[in-house]
């Protein structure tokens, strides 16, 4: 169980995930989720997902590869790679689980994201074994249907910097509300070249977002006038602003 989103920007595609990885009724532990794969000739990849944890190993490593392969080729013609390799995946290792009971039988979702000088950047999702194209933004997990509304109030198509707050901050709250998502958002940025967010700093940009929870508590409270009229939340909102700034700019270096 967990919650990966791709955002795609004007230069470039985002790719988040959480880093808990649970065992029901048995444990939870820290675990990198996303793969990143740097081809020859400035093409890049980035896969994440949810599902059965050796699956989702095996099949990320699978398709970054068929992605950094076809720098050369046409998009749709990557994408028919992904799909005809995913059908075959289903058909030898989920299909013949079919008629265990719903908990025990393996499945997979997958957020890719490709960037190519040749066909630009690119983010699929995955349900079960059909691969879809998405033009701004896709999440899947079990957080995905709350990443999803959040993301269809918020998105923008800002540069990398930009998106990438909005994915660390969608994530922050699928992981306060949503059950079995959680510890460290892990972040990775792919366009002209290949950006990641120190954890140090996601940590960091967290304790902002948590902040920012209570400006804007405020400013609604000010707008229907349960505060002093005098009183303006303004000043908290340009500290925030500044502090995810500040963020914005490590990537931007």
């Amino acid at each position: 169980m967990t919650i990966a989103i791709g955002v795609v920007a004007s230069d470039g595609v985002v790719l988040a995930a959480d880093s808990e990885e649970t065992i029901p009724g048995y444990l939870k532990r820290d675990e990198t989720k996303i793969l990143v794969g740097m081809g020859r000739e400035k093409i890049m990849v980035a896969a994440s997902g949810a599902g059965h944890a050796h699956y989702l190993d095996k099949v990320n490593s699978a398709i970054t590869d068929i992605v950094m392969k076809g720098n050369k080729a046409e998009l749709d013609e990557v994408e028919r790679g992904i799909q005809e390799y995913l059908k075959q995946f289903y058909r030898e290792h989920i299909l013949p689980f079919a008629s265990y009971p719903a908990e025990e039988r393996p499945d997979i979702s997958l957020v890719i994201a490709g960037a190519s000088p040749e066909w630009g950047r690119a983010l699929w999702t995955t349900s079960s074994n059909l691969v879809k194209r998405q033009t701004g933004y896709g999440a899947v997990g079990v957080g995905g249907f709350f990443a999803t509304s959040m993301l269809s109030r918020l998105y923008f198509p800002g540069d990398i910097a930009s998106v990438s707050m909005l994915a660390a901050y969608v994530l922050f709250h699928v992981k306060e509300t949503i059950p079995d998502c959680g510890k460290d958002t892990h972040l990775v940025c792919i366009g002209d070249k290949y950006r990641a967010l120190p954890l140090y700093e996601m940590r960091a940009l967290e304790e902002t977002f948590r902040f920012y929870e209570s400006v804007e508590r405020d400013n609604f409270h000010y707008a229907v006038g349960m505060t002093n009229e005098t009183t303006s939340p303004t000043k908290a909102l340009e500290h925030a602003r500044e502090r995810i700034m500040r963020v914005e700019e490590l990537l931007r270096s």
